[in-house]
């Protein structure tokens, strides 16, 4: 989960990430939670998606009380485009902790993926009444806002996200993009040019610069810097089939090209 958040890279923590997978299953080969753990690093990491799923359903079939596991293969449908399954299994992970507020946020994000936006943002909102400090489902619910051009409302909801998290890329990610749309130029540039001095320093995922470049109609740099993020790889580039955030990029054959590169091409 480290990539995830942004905190390392993909490459960095993967490879632990089934490391220790692996060292668990040499154990207890029927750890549910350890295959379900491979099973993302295939989908994720080696772009094994054929895998990837046998893997999930392993893990559920040696323990189907095993709320992540429904939630990840819920991930793993939806990125596919398979949305009925994806909901299905999202329901599965509720009804087995409902108080969890990161199932209950992801719940949120199929709806955004699935662009049912209504649906997302009663769900959001139903789990930010449970914590209103959660900031993940800020920043999906400010991505729906996105989608339904409601300009305003998503950059009230990126910028509480970056003031309680500052060194969060995808409320900079978010934030830069939005202020893009919005004709705010200037503040754009300005995340867009501190983005660019991060990812000299260090790691700084490639999809969030491109997200702003995209909002700004560069798009011959953001695919530069989408061809960098398949290379890192990482949860951020599985959504690249279905997430509505890419659409002004589909029609363009560099979009089909990394697709492919990712394993997602029909």
């Amino acid at each position: 989960l480290l990539s995830t958040f942004a905190a390392v890279a993909p490459r960095e923590c993967f490879p632990k990430a089934r490391a220790a997978a692996l060292k668990a299953l040499e154990i207890d080969e029927t750890i549910g939670e350890a295959h379900a753990v491979l099973a993302e690093v295939k989908a994720l990491y080696d772009l094994d998606w054929a895998g990837a799923e046998r893997g999930f359903k392993r893990a559920i079939g040696l323990n189907p009380g095993y709320a992540t596991a429904h939630q990840w293969y819920g991930l793993y449908l939806a990125r596919a485009g398979r949305f009925n399954e994806a909901f299905a299994e999202m329901k599965k992970a509720q009804e087995l902790d409902p108080l969890s507020l990161i199932i209950n946020s992801l719940v949120g994000w199929v709806f955004l993926q699935a662009r049912r936006y209504d649906e997302a943002i009663e769900q959001l909102r139903q789990t930010l009444a449970m914590d209103p400090s959660f900031t993940f489902a800020r920043f999906v619910l400010g991505r729906t806002y996105m989608e339904k051009r409601m300009h305003a409302e998503a950059i009230a909801e990126f910028r509480t996200g970056l003031g309680s998290a500052p060194e969060d890329s995808r409320y900079v990610a978010g934030l830069g993009h939005a202020y893009a749309v919005s004709g705010r130029q200037a503040e754009a540039q300005k995340i867009l040019s501190e983005s660019l001095a991060r990812s000299k320093r260090g790691y700084f995922p490639s999809w969030t610069i491109a997200t702003i470049y995209m909002g700004l109609g560069d798009k011959d740099r953001a695919f530069q810097w989408l061809g960098k993020a398949v290379e890192e790889r990482g949860e951020d580039m599985a959504w690249l089939k279905v997430g509505p955030l890419w659409d002004p990029l589909r029609s363009d054959p560099r979009f089909s090209d990394l697709l492919r590169r990712l394993n997602l091409a029909p």
